[in-house]
């Protein structure tokens, strides 16, 4: 895949910035269209992730712009198991912090033992501890991670928000506004 800069849906660009007024127009027209949106949650999704769908959707009527149809099914619906499982996990980790069990493993030459802030330390045949990354709380980062990525395509960030309001406020502007900005 290559680098460079994010594709935008033609209905959000700037018109003022392309030499040929046409080209929006035209990426309009060549842009696929369905005109279904009833985005009902797939059945595959856990109870929690349909409730973050629905969230979501609710969310998404609410805008005066339509941003998802059905075509997007898959890309919310990995978005809402992704938050269900992190907060499966997170609800794991706290459990854990709560029993707060304090060893895990002991041989004659190594111990392991959790600390009270879910890390693990290994201490081997008495030498220097070795910290060790809770891994529930690597999980958590990992789907931390693809719910960014994920969230950014979904236009669920502030960023993704405000590009779009610039976008759309650019679009709006009488032919003065665009003229006094050139200059």
């Amino acid at each position: 895949m290559g680098a460079g800069r994010k594709a935008i849906p033609p209905e959000l660009k700037d018109n003022s910035i392309y030499k040929d007024a046409g080209v929006i127009e035209r990426q309009k027209e060549e842009t696929p269209k369905i005109k279904s949106a009833k985005l009902t949650p797939p059945s595959l999704l856990t109870k929690d992730a349909q409730k973050e769908w629905r969230r979501i959707v609710k969310l998404y009527k609410e805008l005066n712009i339509e941003i998802l149809n059905d075509l997007d099914k898959q890309t919310l619906a990995s978005y809402c198991m992704e938050v269900d499982i992190r907060d499966r996990l997170y609800k794991q980790w706290t459990q854990e912090q709560k029993a707060k069990v304090l060893v895990v493993d002991q041989t004659k030459s190594a111990s392991v033992f959790k600390t009270g802030s879910g890390q693990i330390s290994q201490q081997i045949g008495g030498q220097s501890e070795r910290e060790i990354v809770n891994p529930i709380l690597r999980e958590i980062n990992k789907h931390n991670a693809t719910i960014r990525v994920l969230a950014e395509q979904l236009a669920l960030t502030p960023t993704g928000r405000a590009a779009i309001a610039v976008r759309r406020e650019k679009s709006n502007r009488s032919a003065a506004e665009q003229f006094m900005d050139d200059e």
